[in-house]
């Protein structure tokens, strides 16, 4: 849903009045995050501030100053002023690098209030690419990724995951993979390509909640034979997939981490560490 308003540093703008806004974030180049809210209160927004300001470091060599407070705060009013339902809302932040503007836009309305199994189990399809900076949620990764899905849906399928030269399953677009071999989630390091992001966090987290054991290793395509499960961590909750190159998977362990969820929601109105 398109509220036709963003928040500019201290105030909320009409996008109509920003004749500027579509063409240049379409052809920019930019760093964002995705956050959930419930309420129209962000979940977990110290942690992706955080991720925001340390790619902002590595990437464009000066810090970003965010105040934790006053995001939140503008979060609040953005969801308010556009009359958006107290449920679930998920909106991005994204840093102006020419101009000394931090922009909140309001991405999409949900069905779940907090973080879930999202009903949809997608037909997925792998595609190769690599991209600059993967470690990093940027303009570029964001484009990728929707023309990739866009790929994989004229193929009569849900969404693309990315591998990698290396044959490594990486992730389904921006967000994290997870695949489960023998009750164990696996996940690649970052080191090897994997995105440094609240998402990759709260799973780990997750799993320690459910007792769950997790390690970081490859994933490789020429595996996907042995596997058992395959998962994605949206900003919005976990989607299991249901099948990739004619694989199909179970969601189990998917299932054993849904009874957490609320925990982990609950958790995201404050900070946590990982162990």
């Amino acid at each position: 849903m398109n509220v036709g308003k963003i928040y500019m540093d201290d105030k909320i703008v009409p996008v109509k009045d920003l004749s500027f806004y579509a063409t240049r974030f379409l052809h920019a180049n930019y760093l964002y995050q995705t956050i959930n809210t419930v309420d129209h209160r962000p979940l977990y927004l110290k942690e992706h501030l955080a991720n925001l300001a340390a790619a902002h470091e590595a990437l464009y060599g000066k810090p970003l100053e965010l105040e934790e407070r006053k995001i939140e705060r503008q979060i609040a009013n953005l969801l308010h002023e556009g009359r958006l339902p107290h449920g679930g809302n998920s909106v991005n932040i994204i840093p102006d690098n020419d101009e000394p503007h931090i922009i909140i836009e309001h991405n999409r309305m949900t069905l779940y209030e907090g973080f879930a199994i999202l009903s949809l189990r997608p037909k997925a399809i792998i595609t190769n690419y690599e991209i600059p900076f993967e470690r990093h949620l940027t303009s570029v990764s964001m484009q990728t990724a929707d023309f990739m899905n866009s790929v994989a849906k004229r193929n009569g399928l849900h969404l693309a995951i990315r591998a990698n030269r290396k044959g490594q399953l990486i992730s389904a677009g921006d967000y994290p993979l997870f695949a489960v071999k023998n009750r164990t989630v696996m996940t690649v390091p970052v080191a090897e390509g994997a995105k440094v992001c609240a998402e990759r966090e709260m799973m780990f987290r997750l799993c320690q909640m459910a007792g769950i054991n997790i390690e970081e290793c490859d994933i490789l395509v020429s595996e996907l034979k042995n596997i058992d499960e395959l998962m994605i961590f949206t900003p919005i909750g976990i989607q299991s997939v249901l099948c990739c190159d004619n694989k199909y998977f179970h969601s189990t362990v998917a299932s054993l981490l849904d009874r957490h969820l609320p925990r982990l929601t609950k958790e995201g109105f404050s900070s946590f560490k990982r162990p």
